[in-house]
């Protein structure tokens, strides 16, 4: 009796009701003459190939919700990926290219690697050709959207915090929340200008001035702590910040209106201090190397 041959699945896609659906297939190799191509692949032309012949057999999956269709944990398959930035050292950020198995529409996510994650092999390229969940590797830091490409990049130098709360104010003017961006504003220009208050045992200046960021800036402008060019500026903070605090009546040109005033203030407290000091360690190298 003649053995049957099981047939091979790979790069089959299914069509149920006529509608394109996806599929996961696998090189099954018994008895197959086909060669090994790929594990995913859509019945919608040209949404997602997945794999190719230097991605091997797999690609990574990737469980969350979808942002075009609003499906609940639902699982993606990914396409390529591109290095955004490291922070800490270690803390890789990348934008993955991926398709939602719902509605087969593409979305560009942003992950983050997690605290013990593989950095090595996310470094090396090594996850993206891995038949491997994503999850365990990274966390879901976003989605690429509008506000990613009109907000405004901040100042350089900024330490942390401070250019946290100044990109999230941003984002919040690129998508239009304006009463959001004032706050977030606010507590940007409080960080920054909380450490050029002298020591607390100080006469000056009092409690009150000291917390409300309404007082503490013309008393800063008035002692010199601040250049005194930027003081008409700085009228939004009281005008539009405490409004958005508030009473939530904050338009798009107050928030703008903040937003200028704070990325100046950033620039020159942070930005022209650092780029002068590198300018310094520049000259301090070629006279250096002079004397050499």
């Amino acid at each position: 009796m003649q053995k049957r041959q099981r047939p091979s699945l790979e790069g089959l896609c299914w069509v149920l009701g006529g509608s394109p659906t996806w599929t996961r297939t696998r090189d099954l190799r018994i008895n197959s003459p086909l060669p090994a191509t790929t594990s995913h692949e859509c019945t919608r032309s040209g949404t997602l190939k997945a794999g190719n012949a230097n991605r091997g057999n797999f690609v990574p999956e990737l469980v969350t919700d979808c942002p075009r269709c609003g499906a609940k944990k639902v699982t993606m398959d990914t396409g390529s990926q591109v290095h955004l930035r490291t922070e800490h050292g270690w803390k890789s950020f990348h934008e993955v290219f991926c398709v939602c198995r719902t509605c087969h529409k593409s979305s560009v996510l942003i992950l983050a690697l997690r605290a013990g994650g593989a950095a090595r092999d996310v470094n090396l390229d090594g996850i993206w050709k891995m038949a491997v969940s994503l999850n365990s590797y990274f966390e879901i830091y976003g989605y690429l959207s509008l506000k990613d490409r009109d907000a405004m990049p901040p100042p350089e130098g900024l330490p942390v915090p401070v250019e946290a709360a100044f990109s999230e104010a941003t984002k919040c003017v690129a998508v239009g929340c304006s009463n959001a961006a004032a706050a977030m504003f606010r507590l940007a220009l409080d960080l920054a200008t909380e450490p050029l208050l002298p020591p607390l045992d100080a006469p000056e200046p009092s409690k009150k001035v000291r917390r409300d960021l309404g007082l503490r800036l013309p008393w800063l402008f008035d002692s010199g702590s601040l250049p005194s060019d930027l003081r008409e500026l700085s009228e939004c903070v009281r005008e539009d910040g405490n409004d958005g605090a508030h009473r939530g009546n904050v338009t798009r040109e107050d928030a703008e209106d903040l937003q200028d005033f704070s990325y100046a203030l950033l620039e020159r407290i942070f930005s022209e201090p650092a780029r002068l000091e590198a300018a310094k360690q520049r000259r301090q190298a070629r006279r250096a190397a002079s004397k050499a």
